[in-house]
């Protein structure tokens, strides 16, 4: 019988983002790096506390270049099962997300290990390679052709990606684009993407001798994080881009909820595309408002099947470009556009107060705009002052030989 003071929930009780442990581990050269989960929620509970053990230990490994899952849970301490009241156990829980049980190896490490020899996923067979980058691929699967390895790699969602779900691996619809590093073959990131069909009015689908037009949707978009803030993202999220405006069926390109730093990637990388097609150059205004302040529609149509872009992001794309120009334009495209998302509630203020509200809606965004302006500005100075230390060494080289 165990005593009260010893049945205290503080002592029982953890966290199962810290208590988590997911690690990738190269094979090859047996490096590991291991890590924590940002959630867990959609496994263990939205508290993201787990009641019942002592000094507790999830532990999940995975293979760099398959994969290939190892699961165990250690614990120096576990409470009766009548203290547990029937809850289930922490691998219980975790391993209902976990499609193919046959797949996994529990526990046993050694098992593990000697299936590298065996276990072997060669993506160039699988997919199409769309973007090569130095030392860098990107490579195209469709869903089907990847099951059993988008099973093993999609609980990085869960762990990573706020409000993830897991995706419809039946339907076909979906491709999974892999993100590879050449020399150690290891996977790096991946995201997976939907066509959808893209009804474009009754004369168009008449007249349809290609195949279908489709809009292609960003769902789920993952460096994993031995990996991140190397400029990994970028690369993943250029390639795709690069890939579908070569597409003559692709005709829009949307994301499905980004999150906040998914927004800031896709803005500097778009902000970059739209800068080297010199969009900036191009820009044409409305001649029929005052001062020509506003960007003409007429135009934008004109150039939004070009880009593929989505309508709110192109506009976005357009006022940064004001920006970056510092054109006088810039203040009032950007407010008419906020007066007319927030009319109803902007027209029950009182004169000064709806300025007010207008005003520091208005700086807000060209603040949130001017820090995806230098990000890109900083780039572009960072690969020239690269590209002359580079010719000054290549020069130096030179002199020493001559």
């Amino acid at each position: 019988m165990q005593s009260m003071d010893s049945l205290k929930p503080e002592l029982w009780t953890c966290s199962s983002n810290t208590c988590t442990k997911i690690s990738i581990v190269n094979s090859k050269s047996n490096k590991v790096v291991t890590f924590n989960p940002r959630f867990t929620y959609p496994i263990f509970g939205e508290s993201e506390q787990i009641f019942g053990y002592q000094d507790l230990e999830i532990i999940l490994a995975f293979e760099s270049k398959t994969f290939k899952p190892l699961i165990n849970v250690k614990y120096s301490k576990k409470l009766d099962e009548d203290s547990l009241d029937g809850s289930k156990s922490p691998l219980d829980m975790l391993l209902e997300f976990f499609p193919s049980k046959d797949d996994l190896v529990i526990k046993d490490e050694l098992q593990w290990t000697k299936s590298f020899e065996s276990d072997s996923l060669d993506l160039p067979t699988l997919g199409e390679l769309i973007d090569e980058n130095g030392n860098i691929s990107v490579y195209k699967c469709n869903i089907k052709d990847v099951k059993l390895l988008h099973q093993r790699i999609q609980i990085f969602t869960l762990f990573f990606i706020e409000g993830a779900s897991y995706i419809d691996e039946n339907d076909t619809n979906w491709d999974v684009y892999f993100i590879i590093n050449n020399e150690t073959k290891d996977i790096l990131g991946y995201t997976t993407c939907y066509r959808f069909w893209k009804y474009g009015g009754h004369e168009e689908f008449d007249n349809l001798t290609t195949d279908y037009p489709i809009r292609s949707k960003i769902s789920q978009f993952l460096i994993f994080p031995p990996y991140q803030n190397k400029g990994y993202g970028s690369i993943l999220y250029t390639s795709l881009m690069n890939y579908w405006l070569t597409l003559a069926n692709v005709k829009e390109i949307t994301v499905e909820d980004p999150n906040e730093d998914f927004d800031y990637l896709r803005d500097v990388n778009d902000l970059k595309l739209l800068l080297k097609l010199g969009i900036q150059d191009q820009i044409e205004f409305d001649k029929k408002t005052a001062s020509n302040s506003i960007i003409s529609q007429k135009w934008i149509d004109k150039i939004k099947p070009t880009l593929k872009l989505e309508s709110r992001q192109l506009i976005r794309l357009l006022e940064m470009l004001l920006l970056y120009k510092n054109a006088p334009q810039f203040r009032l495209q950007v407010k008419k556009r906020l007066f007319e998302k927030n009319y109803d509630a902007l027209i029950e203020l009182d004169t000064p107060s709806r300025n007010d509200k207008l005003q520091t809606a208005f700086l807000n965004i060209k603040n949130g705009y001017q820090s995806v302006i230098d990000c890109v500005t900083n780039s572009h100075q960072n690969k020239r002052k690269n590209k002359d230390d580079n010719q000054q060494n290549q020069d130096s080289k030179r002199s020493k030989n001559q």
